[in-house]
Protein backbone atom coordinates (compact mmCIF):
# COMPACT_ATOMS: atom_id res chain seq x y z
CA UNK A 1 0.00 0.00 0.00
CA UNK A 2 1.35 3.70 -0.93
CA UNK A 3 0.60 5.35 2.12
CA UNK A 4 2.36 8.77 0.70
CA UNK A 5 -0.20 8.69 -2.20
CA UNK A 6 -2.57 8.89 -0.02
CA UNK A 7 -0.74 11.77 1.99
CA UNK A 8 -0.88 9.55 5.36
CA UNK A 9 2.45 8.32 7.70
CA UNK A 10 3.49 5.67 9.16
CA UNK A 11 6.11 5.01 11.80
CA UNK A 12 8.03 2.27 11.29
CA UNK A 13 8.22 -1.13 13.77
CA UNK A 14 8.74 -4.27 13.66
CA UNK A 15 6.44 -7.31 15.45
CA UNK A 16 6.77 -10.88 14.58
CA UNK A 17 4.05 -13.32 15.98
CA UNK A 18 4.84 -17.26 16.43
CA UNK A 19 2.15 -19.57 16.12
CA UNK A 20 0.19 -18.69 18.78
CA UNK A 21 -0.51 -15.42 18.01
CA UNK A 22 1.68 -14.15 20.82
CA UNK A 23 4.09 -10.74 19.67
CA UNK A 24 7.66 -10.46 19.86
CA UNK A 25 10.02 -7.35 19.01
CA UNK A 26 12.80 -10.10 17.76
CA UNK A 27 12.56 -13.67 17.76
CA UNK A 28 15.03 -16.13 16.52
CA UNK A 29 13.67 -19.55 18.26
CA UNK A 30 12.18 -20.90 20.65
CA UNK A 31 14.78 -20.06 22.76
CA UNK A 32 16.20 -16.61 22.24
CA UNK A 33 13.27 -13.94 21.94
CA UNK A 34 11.70 -11.06 23.50
CA UNK A 35 7.52 -10.71 24.28
CA UNK A 36 6.14 -7.73 23.73
CA UNK A 37 5.37 -6.29 27.11
CA UNK A 38 3.49 -3.06 29.00
CA UNK A 39 7.12 -1.60 30.04
CA UNK A 40 9.40 -2.22 28.04
CA UNK A 41 8.93 -4.00 24.88
CA UNK A 42 6.16 -1.91 23.10
CA UNK A 43 5.57 -1.45 20.31
CA UNK A 44 3.62 1.43 18.99
CA UNK A 45 3.33 3.58 15.96
CA UNK A 46 2.12 6.51 14.86
CA UNK A 47 -0.75 7.05 12.26
CA UNK A 48 -0.99 10.22 10.63
CA UNK A 49 -3.78 11.86 8.04
CA UNK A 50 -3.73 14.03 5.57
CA UNK A 51 -4.26 17.58 5.76
CA UNK A 52 -2.91 17.85 9.19
CA UNK A 53 -5.62 15.92 11.18
CA UNK A 54 -5.11 14.44 14.13
CA UNK A 55 -2.40 11.69 14.31
CA UNK A 56 -3.65 8.47 16.30
CA UNK A 57 -0.94 6.31 17.97
CA UNK A 58 -1.92 2.48 17.11
CA UNK A 59 0.05 -0.42 19.65
CA UNK A 60 0.35 -3.90 20.09
CA UNK A 61 -1.13 -5.93 23.31
CA UNK A 62 0.94 -8.07 25.04
CA UNK A 63 0.19 -12.13 24.85
CA UNK A 64 -3.08 -11.51 22.54
CA UNK A 65 -1.16 -9.06 19.96
CA UNK A 66 -4.42 -7.29 19.64
CA UNK A 67 -3.93 -3.86 18.64
CA UNK A 68 -4.66 -0.73 20.85
CA UNK A 69 -5.68 3.00 19.96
Amino acid sequence: MNLAAKEMTLTSFTVIFDGYGIPYVSYTDESNNIKVDDLVNTVQTSVGFPGGGATRTVGVTPETGFTTS
